[in-house]
């Protein structure tokens, strides 16, 4: 069951509230204007509440709150005000209107974080640059949203996929309720990452191959940008010399000044040398003359795309598994200079020290694998990889991965899995706060605090604990979600 608040027509920070806005719409029936007209508007406002007391609170009470470090706050509340949460911790007493929830035995989080998933995609790509992630997510697919609301998830990040070679960009999306009361996503970047596949599960010429191609891709954007840079210098020298010849033209149609000589009348043309064809003289000294406009290279999307990761204002993705790739993937970012995540890596662990030299952080994929007694690119991922990458100080962070979409609704239970074998790692901080920071969104998601944004989560009871489940989620401060086992008495009502 998903419930839906009515809209409230202040917006936070708004400097005219309802009364500044009855009492300048008064003053102009009554023929009032100017400075008089302004503060009549302005007395109104201040007797009135602020603005942003005018949008109705959401106050979860008797709550435990799980911090970032897993510590917890027992009998607290947490206050959402608009699209923000406005207070989080000791109970308080709450201005303006408010709908209050009785969270009394459950647990509040954040909303999770999936840095790797493929919930809601709809198929692969054709291997291009300019494709993107985002034209591939079924927006209004409420099937899968709710699934992943059902598992606390709120916002993920998805990779262009394809076959092999560079695929695309990847997004970061916020699931989002719609503003015409159907499910969407909400883009928080569009172009967050460029997306290469080295085809793990290819034979070992194919791949071989597909890098070839990868690395002649980003070559010919390197020409690319070239032709440009010598394009705007022929530009720059073609527009030079006309403004030369439009000077010199000026100067040679001047009048004489009173008392100066008259010029030199020109000499006669001399006659054409002993078998040169007649005009042929002509021609060439027109020919010398001519300035011919350089010729702009034709746009090249693709190739401004990879430019983008050339000079790291984007992050690169690579999907590699096998070992050998991820060595080609390590070989790859060197040559470019690229500011690159592995994804997936399943035989990280053998390449730890390699990883941990290029300061290339991992993204480790689902534990739940095909069989090891398959000849796959999984055969050898084992569950203490990311121990072995803390020990050789690697950088790595938990997503669902992309094997399937299914697997999308689960990346806590992932995160539990990797922390098994992990010492002193939480799993909730791994899909909350590590999870924002790995993704760049840390100043507004993965904590419960003050100003970020109100995506929260309550749990029946502690989330790592068997038989929770989640009871409500809130996105942008608004019910989307509410399990059907939560009972509609819970609501305290309007204050």
């Amino acid at each position: 069951m998903v419930a839906t608040f009515d809209r409230v027509s202040a917006g936070a920070g708004c400097a005219w509230p309802g009364a500044a806005r009855r009492a300048g719409r008064w003053a102009r029936r009554a023929g009032v204007g100017g400075a008089l007209a302004v503060q009549i508007a302005v007395s109104a406002a201040a007797l009135g509440q602020p603005a942003f007391l005018q949008q109705r609170a959401t106050v979860l009470e008797r709550a435990t709150i799980i911090n970032a470090d897993g510590g917890l706050t027992e009998d607290a509340m947490v206050v959402l005000r608009g699209e923000a949460i406005e207070h989080v911790g000791r109970r308080i007493e709450v201005e303006g209107r408010a709908t209050r929830v009785d969270c009394a035995g459950a647990f509040i989080t954040p909303g999770l974080i999936d840095v790797c998933s493929s919930l809601g995609m709809t198929g692969t790509s054709s291997g291009s640059a300019v494709n993107r992630a985002l034209d591939a997510f079924d927006r209004y697919d409420a099937d899968a949203i709710r699934e992943a609301f059902r598992n606390g998830v709120t916002l993920l990040y998805l990779p262009a996929t394809g076959s092999s070679g560079i695929v695309g960009s990847g997004a970061i999306v916020r699931l989002a309720p719609g503003e015409t009361g159907g499910w969407a996503g909400e883009a928080i970047k569009e172009q967050a990452a460029l997306c290469i596949n080295l085809g793990s599960g290819d034979s070992a010429l194919r791949r071989l191959s597909t890098l070839d191609a990868i690395r002649r891709q980003f070559k010919d954007a390197k020409t690319y940008r070239e032709s440009l840079e010598t394009y705007e210098e022929d530009l720059k020298e073609y527009e030079q010399k006309i403004k030369e010849r439009a000077e010199k033209e000026a100067k040679e149609g001047e009048k004489p000044k009173e008392g100066e000589k008259p010029k030199e009348e020109a000499k006669p043309a001399e006659p054409p040398k002993e078998g040169a064809k007649p005009g042929e003289g002509d021609k060439a000294d027109e020919k010398k003359d001519e300035i011919t406009k350089p010729k702009k290279p034709s746009p090249d999307a693709g190739a401004e795309v990879v430019l983008k990761a050339i000079d790291r204002e984007t992050k690169v993705r690579i999907v590699a598994d096998r070992s050998a790739d991820i060595l080609n993937a390590i070989e790859l970012a060197k040559e470019f200079n690229l500011d690159a995540i592995i994804e997936g890596g399943a035989e990280a662990h053998l390449v730890a020290d390699e990883l941990a030299e290029a300061k290339i952080p991992v993204v480790l994929g689902s534990l739940l694998g095909p069989g090891v007694f398959q000849d796959n690119p999984y055969r050898r991922q084992t569950d203490d990889c990311a121990a072995i990458l803390t020990d050789a100080g690697v950088k790595w962070a938990v997503g669902s991965g992309t094997r399937d979409g299914m697997s999308g609704r689960f990346v806590l239970l992932n995160a539990q899995m990797v922390a098994a074998h992990a010492d002193e790692v939480n799993p909730l901080a791994l899909v909350t706060r590590d999870a924002a920071e790995f993704l760049g969104v840390s100043d507004r998601y993965g904590r419960l605090a003050p100003r970020r944004a109100a995506d929260v989560v309550v749990w029946s009871g502690h989330p790592l604990e068997a038989g929770s489940r989640v009871s409500r989620v809130y996105v942008a401060g608004r019910l989307v979600y509410r399990d059907e086992a939560s009972s509609s008495s819970d609501e305290g009502g309007e204050q």
